[in-house]
């Protein structure tokens, strides 16, 4: 059987959060599929796994006017010129219009629609706009957890049927990452943190991750000599947060700002927990990075926390601070645990195979009958 062409539009922003891991390693996976062969919409400077095929272009992802017409008219004519056979959006984007190949995109969350409130208006109203019209065009939609594709049923019954569950794996970098105890001891020490003497939260500074809520409770927890530090880039609606920080007492909470991912697991690994305390997740990394690398979590009880982690962290509600405050005791008394894998994104890419093909059979039968 011959193999199938596919594009997969892997730009990214300089400093990639879940979206972008999801890309890079199912970008990995997808390369060692040998019943395709892959070419990467990429920049030229961005590595890409061997034996992919690069379509070089400087139009960044969030370049607004002229990555709309790159991805809806420069893109589609470049990819019909190669003869692809399906163009794979990773990031809720696939071009507008009849295109000579099939499409599939992957939906991360609906956040938009269930936690309006938590993002601006303007991106709020762009991420409504973009999902339903990227549903609509799509031969396949990926939702990355069962919990995201009942969501986009929900919301969206007519299309329905376009909605695939395809959990996402384990982030590989995680899997991969080599102990090195000098090392993360003193990355640790330069952001004024003792290994095993501080817990960890990851994710980007946002009202969605519900961080005023585990600074409150890690005031109320008052653990003798352990600082929380909270990983990630600035993000938006940070009032709440900045007034939560304002009531903590003096050096208890250390904002480390973005981290490229081998500083974040040397974290990780050298903390006594991670907390995740979100209030909604398409899917969630950070708590499987935590498990591979042998730490313990506390996490929000959501749908697809329950769904990836099976019974490996500790759950509760994330408003419960009662909860949170006993759990963060847990997590600095607990130690240190066996690492736990759960689903790889080898797996999703031999799952992500099938769905192509029937994605392209599907497009090649409706060609052929509107002719």
């Amino acid at each position: 059987m011959s193999r199938l062409l596919v594009a997969f539009d892997t730009r990214l922003s300089p400093r990639p959060s879940g979206v972008g891991i999801y890309t890079r390693d199912l970008l990995a996976a997808l390369a060692a599929r040998p019943e395709l062969q892959v070419v990467a919409v990429a920049s030229p400077q961005q590595p890409l796994p061997e034996g992919v095929e690069r379509l070089a272009t400087e139009i960044a992802f969030d370049a607004h006017g002229p990555a709309e017409y790159f991805e809806h008219v420069a893109l589609p004519r470049q990819l019909a010129a190669r003869k692809v056979e399906l163009l794979h959006g990773p990031n809720t984007i696939v071009p507008a219009g009849r295109t000579p190949f099939a499409r599939v995109v992957t939906i991360h969350d609906v956040a938009f629609a269930r936690y309006g409130q938590t993002l601006t208006p303007a991106f709020r109203m762009l991420m409504r706009t973009r999902t339903r019209a990227s549903l609509a065009l799509a031969d396949a939609a990926v939702a990355v957890s069962s919990f995201t594709a009942d969501e986009l049923r929900a919301l969206y019954p007519r299309l329905a049927t376009r909605v695939i569950a395809l959990p996402s794996g384990t982030p590989e970098g995680a899997l991969r990452h080599v102990r090195d105890p000098n090392r993360a001891t003193a990355r640790a020490r330069e952001l004024g943190l003792e290994p095993g003497r501080f817990l960890c939260a990851i994710g980007t500074l946002e009202p969605r991750k519900n961080l005023p809520t585990l600074l409150q409770a890690f005031a109320q927890a008052a653990i003798p000599g352990v600082k929380l530090a909270l990983i990630g880039d600035r993000g938006w609606r940070e009032g709440p947060l900045r007034e939560a920080l304002s009531r903590m007492p003096s050096d208890s909470v250390v904002l480390t700002g973005w981290l490229d991912t081998e500083q974040v697991y040397d974290l990780i690994a050298s903390s006594a927990g991670l907390a995740y305390p979100s209030l909604y997740e398409g899917f969630g990394f950070p708590p499987l990075e935590a498990l591979a690398l042998g730490v313990n979590v506390a996490c929000a009880d959501l749908p697809p926390i329950r769904e990836s982690c099976d019974g490996q962290v500790r759950l509760i509600g994330p408003l419960d601070l009662p909860g949170w405050v006993e759990a963060l005791r847990w997590l600095v008394s607990s130690g240190p645990r066996p690492p736990w894998v759960g689903r790889r994104f080898s797996d999703v890419a031999s799952e992500l195979v099938e769905v192509y093909r029937v994605a392209v059979e599907g497009w090649s039968s409706r060609r052929k009958a509107s002719r």
